[in-house]
């Protein structure tokens, strides 16, 4: 029987939902940009990109998130989660 081919954005936007309501969109980022050993050549699916959390003490919540999600969606590959804190902003 052949694997399915399943989108990237497909599934990360269902990653993005569960984390987004979890975590009431405040502290999760879309993706970081180009991830390990990603190409940034090839199509997006290739670039390895993950998504963000802002707080170490999120990290263990979107993980068990993206573990639930890589099950119920039958995958078992690589898939990121970033922990990078908040990007200053400086006014004038």
């Amino acid at each position: 029987m052949a694997c399915p081919k399943i989108a990237f954005d497909v599934f990360t936007n269902a990653v993005l939902h569960a984390l987004y309501e979890r975590f009431n969109g405040l502290a999760v980022e879309r993706y970081s940009g180009l991830g390990v050993c990603g190409n940034g050549k090839a199509d997006l699916g290739d670039w390895s990109t993950a998504p963000t959390v802002h707080d170490w003490g999120d990290a263990n919540e979107a993980i068990r998130i993206i573990d639930a999600e890589m099950r119920r969606w039958h995958l078992r590959d690589d898939y990121g989660l970033v922990i990078t804190p908040m990007r200053c902003v400086q006014l004038d």
